[in-house]
């Protein structure tokens, strides 16, 4: 009883070890692989955030040179239907709630 104890214990801590061994040389492997030497970003744009304590809004510019939103998001859909504006408040809630 004791023998076949003594032989699982020494079987499951192969085994852990093993695994342990496996899951950082595979780590080493895989951290080798890149994933795209000479990346091709795009333009940044700066974006703003805007809390009136209950809700939050994302604020971005209607047009850069990532995106026009006027394509996506028409200005009859806004509150206002201004064209004039040049930055774009997204978030969630009614559109006449304040």
């Amino acid at each position: 009883m004791n023998k076949r104890l003594l032989k699982y214990a020494g079987r499951f801590t192969l085994t852990f070890i093993l695994l342990i061994g496996f899951y950082f040389l595979t780590a080493f492997c895989l951290s080798r692989i890149t994933v795209n030497a000479v990346p091709k970003n795009n333009p940044e744009v700066t974006i703003y955030i805007l809390s009136n304590g209950i809700h939050t809004d994302i604020v971005m510019p209607v047009k850069n040179a990532a995106i026009d939103w006027t394509k996506k998001i028409p200005y009859n859909n806004t509150l206002k239907a201004d064209s004039t504006y040049r930055y774009l408040a997204i978030g969630w809630a009614i559109k006449n709630f304040i």
